[in-house]
């Protein structure tokens, strides 16, 4: 699966490159215009191109990847608080609601300027592999459905080849679930060293630094010498998921809203598919999604990814730091937009 990072891919070779890493069969696979749809079972992924300009003018494209996970039916406003707590189980994708479709997708995207960077359509290619596990896996376990009878899983089928038995796509290609080491060579080195000094050019400051976690704050300091949090953000390398082994967790959590839960229930939502239609600045993995605050009782944002250890490269966990930061520069810009939520 790894390349060496000098290697690179064409725009036009995407695509082709992409089913080619994950070994997908022909007679699974749908073709069009710089898109492609398979199964891996019962639930379509989609990959697709899209072609923007960077702020600088310059053309690139952007690379999608995408999961169909539940049909909402029907799609009712007091439904968006259960979701929108149910949108932070993510980990390597965001679960945004397609409301045209009226499905939950898992969604992840790669900007590429002209060429595409090896190592980096790897990571992208394990983040996609990862999107479908996730899928099947959390409808085997039914976590959503057997509470929300509004719920049903988005089945489809190939419309030639017909349904899918399910394959198990990361068994075949990564090992996430055995008894390995909780940090490997590429975490070997000072990377969170690496990943603090990154952050402190872009305003964060550390707050708390052990072996394998750090935690930052974003704000302004006070006259008494503490911090104005507008963020937190945490950074844990010690991580271990129940099915994809140890692991990368970089969680981000702003302030508690001020209002109850039902009245930010849409703002995930809102986050999530702004980001998936409109943000054009970095790589997007993870997601956003509202938790309690325990000590206030009242709704936070917080934005969460996972990248399992041996999927990673030295400067990914710095990259992975920096997504976090633009996203959350783009969500505090939405907030003031929306002057109910500031």
């Amino acid at each position: 699966m790894h390349a060496e990072p000098s290697s690179r891919v064409a725009i036009d070779d995407l695509l082709p490159s992409l089913v080619a890493r994950l070994e997908i069969d022909d007679e699974w696979l749908l073709w069009a215009d710089r898109r492609v749809t398979w199964w891996a079972g019962d639930l379509a992924q989609y990959f697709w191109i899209e072609p923007m300009a960077l702020p600088d003018g310059r053309p690139a494209i952007r690379l999608h990847a995408e999961t169909d996970y539940l049909r909402v039916t029907p799609l009712l406003e007091l439904h968006y608080p259960a979701l929108s707590l149910a949108l932070g189980l993510a980990t390597t994708s965001s679960l945004y609601l397609n409301s045209s479709a009226k499905v939950l997708r898992f969604h992840c995207a790669l900007n590429s300027v002209e060429e595409s960077n090896e190592a980096e359509l790897d990571l992208f290619a394990a983040a996609a592999a990862l999107q479908v596990a996730e899928a099947y896996k959390r409808s085997a376990a039914h976590q959503l459905t057997d509470r929300q009878p509004w719920l049903e899983l988005a089945v489809t089928s190939h419309p030639q080849t017909g349904r899918r038995e399910q394959i198990d796509l990361v068994a075949g290609h990564f090992d996430l679930t055995n008894d390995q080491p909780l940090m490997t060579s590429w975490l070997d080195g000072d990377e969170l060293g690496a990943t603090e000094q990154q952050l402190s050019q872009l305003g964060w400051h550390l707050l708390d630094r052990q072996a394998r976690r750090c935690h930052f704050s974003y704000g302004s300091r006070a006259q008494q010498g503490s911090w104005w949090q507008s963020a937190a953000l945490v950074i844990d390398t010690s991580v271990r998921h129940p099915e994809l082994g140890a692991g990368v967790r970089l969680q981000l959590t702003k302030r508690p809203f001020a209002v109850p839960l039902a009245s930010v229930a849409h703002l995930p939502f809102l986050l999530n598919s702004d980001e998936h239609d409109t943000f054009r600045m970095t790589a997007s993995f993870g997601a956003w999604g509202l938790q309690i605050d325990p000590a206030s009782g009242m709704p936070l944002l917080q934005l969460t990814c996972f990248f399992p250890t041996m999927l990673g490269r030295p400067t990914l966990l710095a990259q992975l730091a920096v997504m976090m930061h633009r996203r959350h520069l783009h969500t505090e810009q939405r907030l003031r937009q929306m002057q109910q939520f500031c």
